[in-house]
C-alpha cells in the first residue's frame, strides 16, 4: 500500500476529502486523522520521516511527533485504539489477523 493509498483510507474513514488531510489548515478535527495517517505510513510503508513528510507537504519532526502521539494514545484511549487498529488492518493485511486474534481473546475475556 502506498502513502497515497492511506491517506484516501484515512479520509475516507474520517469523513473528509484527501485535500482535507493535506491542507495547511490546523483545524483540531484534521489534527487526529492526519497524525493517524502519518502513523500508518511510518507503520505499513517503507519511507522515511523525511519521505512521509514530503507527502504531506510537512517537515520530517511533524511526523516524528504524530507517530509519537498516536502510539501514545493507542495505549491510553481504547476509543480511539480500535478505529485506528481497524485502518491498520486494512492498510497491512499482515496485521489483520492479530487484530483479529486480540478482537476473539477479548469477546472470550
Amino acid at each position: 500500500m502506498t502513502i497515497h493509498d492511506i491517506q484516501k483510507l484515512v479520509a475516507a474513514r474520517y469523513g473528509i476529502t484527501r485535500c482535507d488531510l493535506l491542507s495547511r489548515r490546523r483545524h483540531r478535527s484534521l489534527a487526529r486523522p492526519r497524525q493517524v495517517a502519518m502513523w500508518l505510513c511510518f507503520k505499513v510503508t517503507p519511507s522515511s520521516f523525511p519521505e512521509i513528510g514530503r507527502a504531506f507537504d510537512r517537515d520530517h519532526t511533524t511526523v516524528m511527533h504524530a507517530v509519537e502521539r498516536v502510539e501514545a494514545l493507542l495505549l491510553q484511549d481504547a476509543e480511539f485504539a480500535w478505529p485506528v487498529w481497524e485502518l491498520l488492518a486494512a492498510a497491512d493485511p499482515e496485521t489483520s489477523a492479530e487484530i483479529r486474534r486480540i478482537r476473539m481473546r477479548r469477546a472470550v475475556a
